[in-house]
């Protein structure tokens, strides 16, 4: 362990509830907790946010939300992939055990999830091993079977080069119930909120070194949702917080830097594809010209690219010219015609959208139903069955215990 964080680890913090969505349900009594983003509204831009389930064992289905950071990976809390930790956090006694499987996970980029919905498998697991305690080490990496393209969600960039500070503006995003244990209409968003403290005490609580207090809400979950900076980069992954619906503890980014570049490089591997920019430079300000990046004019891409929209400027991006497909990178191709070097542009073939507009969940699932993985086969009725149990949420609510001084976190 980091000797901050053994440290730090000594000092017990007031016990915060895991906005946790992955705990195992009691044998014979199969369900999920869920969470919200209170306040929000249903948003339907920001695709790279995921909803994640994870199967824990046969008697629990947990829902979760993510980031796609690459088209193969996405990032989550670990208490959302693995067992363990606890229903109150008490710092340094909620430790994890080893996450699931990687084929135990799925993730959709469906606004309102449903049974029509395309759902990811995953392949592999990944989690810091500097730590296992929920305080600090509330992170994961999921790698995905199959990349997910370009034309269903852009994976956002994380802010790997500088932490997040306090009185830095963020936006909040997760799937989940409200604060009143209703279903939301799917993928919600919470603009205009602050970061209060980005180390020591925070309103009578310590926090880790690498974790950061938000403002408000989150009730009772959005677990591995993320905090996103005013230029959309991921800071931070929910961990948890006080219930109900406040003081939201992250788990910042920039914390785990070399864990994430490193992770990224081996699922870039696996995908097949070129290392998104910053897990090779180390830096989370994007490069001019990449390729795929929106852009209104030539003067937005480098490096001899061109700026190609098909029918509508507004969706015009980066690509650049070439003469065969071994020009491109993954999943773009050379398509020829074009009067650029080579004679060809590198473009991404259109697919299919997993999206599903409006509220259109199946009536008694609440958002996840069959789970489908890329190759759209369907998943086991025994999963499904479990994820009927959605509406049957128990609510995680649990009274702070308060630290050595005898304070506690209120509203």
């Amino acid at each position: 362990m980091n000797p901050m964080l053994r440290a730090f680890a000594k000092r017990t913090l007031a016990a915060l509830v895991l906005i946790g969505c992955s705990a195992e349900a009691p044998l014979g009594s199969p369900g999920v907790a869920r969470d919200p983003i209170v306040g929000g509204e249903l948003d339907r831009d920001h695709n790279e946010v995921v909803e994640l389930v994870t199967e824990f064992g046969s008697s629990a289905v947990g829902l979760c939300t993510g980031t796609l950071i690459a088209p193969n990976l996405v990032l989550t809390a670990r208490h959302c992939v693995a067992p363990g930790g606890s229903e109150n956090v008490v710092c340094g006694e909620s430790p994890f055990a080893a996450p699931v499987a990687g084929r135990a996970v799925h993730a959709t980029t469906a606004i309102t999830p449903s049974q029509s919905s395309l759902f990811y498998s995953g392949r592999s697991v990944s989690v810091p091993a500097e730590g296992n305690d929920t305080c600090g080490f509330d992170l994961a990496l999921v790698t995905l079977v199959d990349n997910v393209s370009p034309s269903v969600a852009r994976p956002a960039v994380p802010r790997i080069d500088s932490r997040a500070i306090a009185g830095e503006p963020y936006v909040a995003l997760g799937y989940g119930i409200d604060d009143r244990g209703n279903r939301t209409a799917g993928r919600m968003r919470l603009d205009g909120l602050v970061i209060q403290c980005s180390t020591g005490r925070c309103g009578g609580f310590d926090l880790a070194p690498t974790e950061f207090m938000g403002e408000a809400g989150v009730c009772s979950g959005d677990s591995g949702g993320p905090a996103l900076d005013m230029d959309g980069r991921v800071i931070g992954v929910l961990s948890r917080g006080s219930d109900p619906c406040g003081t939201p503890v992250y788990g910042g980014v920039a914390g785990f830097r070399d864990w994430i570049m490193a992770t990224a490089l081996d699922a870039a591997a696996a995908g097949g594809y070129e290392p998104p920019f910053w897990a090779t430079s180390g830096s989370s300000d994007r490069p001019p010209g990449v390729e795929g990046d929106p852009c209104s004019s030539g003067d937005d891409c480098g490096d001899g690219s061109v700026c190609y929209y098909e029918s509508d400027p507004l969706f015009a991006v980066c690509t650049r010219p070439c003469a065969t497909s071994r020009d491109c990178s993954e999943p773009s191709a050379c398509v020829a015609g074009f009067d650029a070097p080579g004679g060809g542009l590198c473009l991404i073939p259109e697919g299919p959208s997993d999206e599903t507009e409006g509220d259109d969940r199946a009536e008694n699932s609440g958002g996840s139903c069959a789970l489908r993985p890329a190759s759209r086969q369907k998943a086991p009725r025994s999963l499904w069955l479990l994820a009927l149990g959605i509406l049957v949420v128990l609510r995680r609510r649990a009274e702070l215990r308060p630290p050595p001084c005898g304070n506690s976190l209120r509203r």
